[in-house]
C-alpha cells in the first residue's frame, strides 16, 4: 500500500483494483473477444493479442458481476495491462504493482521490485514501460498504440 501513498491514491481504492484487476483473467481469448465485440469492434492489435482485453473486459466483469462503479477504480483496472498516457495515480500505481508483483520472477521485475521504493514513482513508472518496450523489441512484437502513447509521454523512445 506504500506505492498508492506515494502517488496519492486512497488505499481502499489501490486494494479494491488490486483485488478487482485480473478478474477476467481466466477468461478464454474467445471470451474475452466475445465481451468486446458486443460492445465495439476489436482492432487488428487485439484480435492478433486477445489476452491484453483482459483490462477491459475485468471493468466490465467487475460492474456487471460485483457491482463496483467507482470509475477511479474502473479506469485503473482497464489501465493496468497496456498503460495510457494522463493515467491517475491509481492507474499508474496498479500498472507498476502489476508489473512488480512478488509472483513475478523474472529478472527485471526482481530488480524492480527491490528498486520500488527507493525510486520516485514516476521513475519506476517509466522504468517499468522502458522493461516492456525492451520485451517487445528482443521478440519483434507490435506494441498497442496507447503503450506507445504512454511511452512517449514518459520521454522514451519507441
Amino acid at each position: 500500500m506504500t506505492l498508492c501513498r506515494a502517488w496519492g491514491a486512497a488505499e481502499w481504492r489501490a486494494r479494491l483494483a488490486g483485488l478487482m484487476h485480473d478478474c477476467a483473467r481466466e477468461l478464454s481469448l474467445k471470451q474475452l473477444m466475445a465481451v468486446i465485440t458486443r460492445r465495439r469492434r476489436l482492432s487488428p492489435f487485439e484480435r492478433d493479442n486477445a489476452t491484453v482485453l483482459h483490462g477491459e473486459v475485468g471493468t466490465v466483469l467487475a460492474r456487471q458481476r460485483y457491482g463496483l462503479r467507482d470509475r477511479t477504480v474502473l479506469q485503473a483496472i482497464a489501465d493496468h495491462v497496456l498503460g495510457r498516457p494522463a493515467m491517475s495515480g491509481l492507474s499508474r500505481q496498479l500498472y507498476v504493482a502489476d508489473f512488480i508483483a512478488a509472483d513475478r520472477v523474472f529478472p527485471a521485475a526482481r530488480a524492480l521490485r527491490r528498486q520500488a521504493f527507493c525510486l520516485e514513482p514516476e521513475e519506476l513508472l517509466r522504468r517499468v514501460v522502458e522493461t516492456k518496450l525492451t520485451y517487445l523489441r528482443s521478440r519483434s512484437l507490435a506494441l498497442h498504440p496507447d503503450s506507445e502513447a504512454l511511452a512517449r509521454e514518459l520521454g522514451l523512445e519507441v
